[in-house]
């Protein structure tokens, strides 16, 4: 977040995370950044659940547990695919 949209959302008394959600709405990608059970995220991005819980457990996805789930943003998907951290075993 830039200083400015920082320094408003101080202003107004805006939560920075609603204003956060609120401009990722307005650019049409709401619920890219949004984290979501690695099961629900399998079916989209087409990984297979496995291979995302073991990409977290390993720190190549950038991913949180909340009890005994694994979550995380389809954000940090794109961004551990681009950089190459998502290849499946060879075998």
């Amino acid at each position: 977040m830039n200083g400015v949209a920082l320094l408003l959302a101080i202003w107004y008394d805006i939560d920075a995370m609603n204003l956060i959600t609120g401009f990722t709405k307005l650019i049409g990608l709401d619920g890219y950044y949004k984290p979501v059970p690695l099961a629900d995220l399998a079916g989209v991005v087409e990984i297979p659940e496995s291979t995302l819980r073991r990409a977290a457990g390993d720190k190549r996805l950038k991913a949180g547990k909340v009890g005994n789930v694994w979550i995380a943003s389809p954000a940090a998907v794109d961004r551990a695919v681009r950089a190459g951290k998502m290849k499946g075993r060879k075998g």
